[in-house]
């Protein structure tokens, strides 16, 4: 028997989904927690999936810095945030671009939805999961661990990456085919180091995928700053789907969605090469 989650109920987040996946209770929560990471307090798991793509999620429910996290002073609990469901069910729609090729997914934070559905797929060549905050790779060494049987011929790692650690960069130098993330412009005074750390790990001919929020300019001045080193292409309407989950959300006229901050925009972005 599986119990259907309630995703609002472990965020601080007024709006938390699209509901663009099915989100179950895992029958065998009490086992993967001994065998995957700490009690119940702390966290549950959770089954995510999307058309035959299934993976086991660990969400923390209990009381989390966000500070530690992100770098500003707020506490609450920690789930998958509305544009990393959009990154992954995105991915997941297109996996064909994701077959043979070693992918990273920057920032992504407690759960790395994204790139672990992508994962589970069993496309790619390989996956790696990173993210600045230890306490954030380390949940998701666990989920990690947990989905191996998903991940077929796939090599999938978690490893802390901070974007303006340069030594930090340099085992991923040109590796990436795909560089995906979401929701991960809102401080701006790293907007350089991000695109710097982006154009070190894509490969020659490789793109980047990011779907985040306006957030205010947040948005708007991070593109200014990759267009110098990227071309990017802007979409506010990239699938029929979400768009409509978003109308619907319009027209409810409800305080718990704002756009600004919860409806995500796609970004695609291709390193520009200086040619001789």
């Amino acid at each position: 028997h599986t119990d259907q989650v309630d995703a609002t109920s472990c965020s601080v987040r007024s709006f938390s989904t699209f509901k663009l996946f099915s989100v179950v209770s895992d029958d065998d929560k009490e086992h993967l927690v001994q065998e995957h990471g700490p009690g119940p307090e702390q966290g549950r798991w959770c089954k995510y999936s999307y058309d035959c793509v299934e993976a086991r999620i660990r969400l923390l429910t209990g009381p989390t810095s966000l500070e530690a996290m992100v770098g500003f002073n707020n506490t609450g609990n920690v789930c998958v945030w509305p544009s990393e469901e959009v990154l992954a069910y995105y991915c997941l729609k297109h996996s064909e671009l994701f077959s043979g090729k070693s992918v990273c997914e920057l920032g992504c934070g407690m759960t790395a939805l994204a790139g672990v559905m992508v994962a589970c797929s069993s496309l790619p060549k390989e996956v790696v999961l990173t993210d600045g905050n230890k306490e954030s790779v380390e949940n998701v060494a666990s989920i990690v661990e947990c989905n191996t049987k998903q991940f077929g011929h796939t090599t999938v790692s978690a490893d802390i990456v901070q974007w303006q650690d340069e030594p930090s960069h340099s085992p991923y130098k040109g590796r990436f085919d795909l560089v995906v993330c979401s929701d991960c412009l809102f401080f701006e005074d790293v907007h350089a180091a991000l695109c710097s750390l982006m154009l070190i790990i894509t490969a020659h001919d490789g793109c980047v995928v990011i779907f985040a929020p306006k957030r205010g300019t947040s948005l708007e001045r991070f593109i200014a700053v990759a267009r110098e080193h990227f071309s990017v292409e802007c979409n506010e309407v990239y699938d029929d789907v979400v768009w409509k989950a978003h109308q619907e959300q319009m027209k409810l006229d409800s305080k718990l969605y704002n756009p600004n901050l919860h409806y995500p925009v796609q970004l695609i972005m291709h390193p520009l090469r200086i040619t001789q």
